[in-house]
């Protein structure tokens, strides 16, 4: 049994880590926050107008 909650545990808890972060993610593109998911706009140096760019860094 406790080597069962040995590797239970860690688990679980990545896996309410990751629910979490998801959770904030969709609360954030709900919200209209600039989050991960949903970035529209801009370019990140991978597209086409990278000459016109609002996102260049360089």
């Amino acid at each position: 049994m406790e080597t069962l909650l040995q590797y239970l545990v860690p688990i679980l808890a990545l896996g309410i880590v990751s629910a979490g972060w998801m959770g904030m993610q969709l609360w954030a593109k709900r919200n209209e926050v600039k989050n991960h998911i949903d970035h529209e706009g801009g370019c990140c140096g991978a597209c086409s107008n990278r000459d016109k760019c609002e996102r260049r860094t360089s």
